[in-house]
């Protein structure tokens, strides 16, 4: 994309959605403004901005124009003004891709980024070093799934971050969540946080019988990628995308924060029929319900193929190949609060956890019988994600 071109787009984008125009006419200098991060800023000239001139000159993808989009504070004729801060930083270099012609379509065990990734044969994820039970319930046990994450959302005007998504930790920099997480959210909504190693939202530290975990640890996006295909050829298809924290988690902190197991080996080529399934997270307790400030857990059982298709059919959604079906038992399934968590697969003899899918949609009325919620098949995306990732 040529910087005019790219230029142009941003200035469409921001008359599109209606953002404060300013047009021509003489100033005695920039004015001061806030960024997409509401960090404060001049309002300039788009090539005035050395972060966001680099980001213009990598021929960026429409998402990654998108800080860009949200820092628009202005017009002069019909070139745009961003708010450029002073601390911007330089944007993230483009990730790493295998030196193939395209996209690595071979074995996963073979892509080169591979080894960016844990190793489930030697227990490098899905488990818990630190895991205190609870009794009754299905409130999760206080570390008991320490790759869940927190997508934090700010809405504009508020002071408040609101958890309404989640997603997986699998390395010390990345968490897998679902694109309709991160992709075309509303105007005033901006991800803003991502945190790890949370059991109860009401307490600053977690502790059960006097054994407490580290404290929590929150990151900014670095980097946000959404599968390209997000939303086609079918709704909901390719539901899938990454966010590059912007350093690693501490481990040194001693929080139970730790990266589960991708779909390698037999969880991604065998029938999953003798697997054991958990989903776990924030999310609504009850349908129409409120979210909860506790990690539950629920178990799923997997759904056949053919008869979720047959369901979904009636509500004008066509389930393929790279989606799976869970749950379905009345009162046990993933809710909305939940969007982006994981679909966790075990064997029989328990841990290591294997994140199978990544919690898509399902009916308004979560938990009703015979309904299940549809998940993305990560098994079908190993590549993808590898080929979107860095050190």
């Amino acid at each position: 994309m040529q910087l005019a071109t790219a230029a142009l787009l941003l200035a469409g984008v921001a008359l599109a959605n209606g953002q404060a125009i300013t047009f021509g006419g003489e100033s005695s200098g920039p004015a001061s403004c806030r960024d997409y991060l509401g960090r404060q800023g001049l309002c300039d000239d788009v090539f005035q901005c050395p972060a966001f001139l680099e980001i213009l000159r990598s021929r960026p993808t429409s998402a990654e124009l998108n800080p860009i989009r949200r820092s628009v504070c202005g017009q002069r004729g019909r070139q745009p003004l961003v708010c450029c801060a002073k601390d911007t930083p330089t944007p993230p270099t483009r990730p790493t891709r295998p030196p193939t012609s395209g996209p690595f379509t071979g074995d996963p065990e073979r892509h080169p980024n591979r080894g960016l990734l844990p190793d489930p044969s030697r227990l490098d994820c899905g488990t818990s070093d630190f895991t205190i039970k609870i009794v009754g319930g299905v409130v999760a046990d206080l570390g008991e799934f320490p790759w869940v994450a927190m997508l934090g959302y700010e809405r504009s005007g508020a002071a408040e971050v609101d958890f309404n998504c989640g997603g997986a930790l699998i390395n010390e920099r990345y968490v897998l969540t679902a694109a309709h997480c991160v992709t075309g959210l509303p105007t005033e909504f901006r991800l803003a946080k991502l945190r790890l190693g949370e059991h109860d939202l009401t307490t600053d530290q977690d502790c059960i019988n006097g054994e407490c975990t580290g404290p929590v640890q929150d990151f900014t996006p670095e980097e946000v990628i959404s599968h390209k295909d997000y939303n086609s050829p079918e709704r909901f298809w390719n539901d899938i995308a990454l966010i590059r924290l912007d350093r690693p988690y501490d481990q040194a902190l001693g929080s139970a924060i730790r990266p589960i197991c991708l779909p390698f080996g037999s969880f991604g080529k065998d029938p999953l029929d003798d697997k054991k399934f958990v989903v776990a997270g924030f999310g609504l307790t009850e349908a129409f319900g409120d979210s909860s400030n506790v990690m539950m857990k629920v178990n799923v059982p997997l759904f056949d193929a053919n008869n979720c298709s047959q369901v979904f059919r009636r509500n004008q959604a066509k389930i393929g190949p790279t989606q799976l079906c869970a749950g379905g038992a009345r009162g046990q399934d993933s809710c909305s609060g939940d969007s982006g968590g994981p679909l966790m697969a075990t064997t029989r003899f328990g841990p290591p956890y294997h994140a199978v899918g990544v919690v898509s949609f399902g009916v308004t009325r979560c938990g009703t019988a015979n309904v299940p919620g549809v998940y993305t098949r990560v098994s079908e995306y190993l590549n993808w994600i590898m080929d979107n990732m860095r050190p």
